[in-house]
């Protein structure tokens, strides 16, 4: 049951004058999280397998890495979010793994990988600024980390610092409901942008200033209760989608 609904069984490439389908290498990838390196190869995450892939759109092939530590792979109806796959400076591939609330590292050059313990419960967004370090967000921990990458170790947390953000708004709503929406960086402007949601019911987007470690907070209407995905774009505007609505 589980593979007839989750896993696509069976798959048959198709395509239209807009969208050119590719069937991915293994059965039952459920892949999620998705991203393109500066040299065209688009990288994407398994979160059932627990596999990087990397295909190639010039050679139209795949190639597949297997994360060592990954256990969901052997539990027939489980799977671990990986929300986010992104490229460093030096084109290693960073993913997040949900269900260990763990961030992984694949060395392009060696082609092995490197995990760190996340700070933020269940990560879920992060963001390179221009110097290639990291902030970080988390659905459970509903504050702002970030990453040195200097001076993280491989196991550990050791890197990062909390930045509290100010919730005061969302006292009186049950902790629970209350989470981390996404994280994006402004380098240009030395801005990093994170929203925090009480699904359906309160949300709010914070402006962080990086030189002066000053936050401003935007509260929204409530009828954009529930904001998620956030991206910048090169006039520096934020654009946010609300997970609540079509809007």
């Amino acid at each position: 049951y589980f593979e007839k609904q989750f896993c696509g069984p069976g798959a048959q490439p198709n395509s239209n004058a807009f969208v050119t389908e590719k069937v991915l290498p293994s059965d039952c990838e459920m892949p999620l999280g998705i991203t393109v390196d500066n040299q065209g190869n688009v990288w994407y995450a398994s979160t059932k397998k627990g596999t990087l892939g990397r295909y190639d759109s010039q050679s139209n092939k795949f190639e597949e890495f297997l994360i060592p530590d990954w256990p969901t792979r052997s539990n027939p109806t489980e799977f671990s979010m990986v929300w986010v796959v992104k490229a460093d400076r030096q084109g290693n591939i960073w993913l997040t793994d949900d269900k260990t609330s763990l961030l992984w590292r694949f060395n392009h050059s060696t082609c092995t990988f490197d995990s760190f313990k996340s700070p933020a419960v269940n990560p879920v967004s992060f963001d390179f600024d221009a110097n290639g370090n990291m902030y970080l967000v988390g659905v459970r921990s509903k504050s702002l980390y970030f990453g040195d990458m200097s001076k993280i170790k491989p196991g550990t947390s050791e890197g990062f610092t909390e930045i509290k953000l100010p919730l005061e708004q969302f006292k009186g709503i049950d902790d629970f409901r209350v989470s981390s929406g996404s994280v994006a960086v402004d380098s240009q402007r030395g801005v990093v942008w994170t929203t925090v949601l009480a699904f359906q019911q309160k949300g709010q987007v914070f402006r962080y200033d990086v030189a002066t470690q000053n936050i401003k907070v935007f509260d929204l209407p409530q009828e954009l209760s529930s904001p998620v995905g956030t991206a910048v774009d090169g006039d520096g505007n934020l654009w946010v989608t609300d997970h609540g609505t079509s809007i």
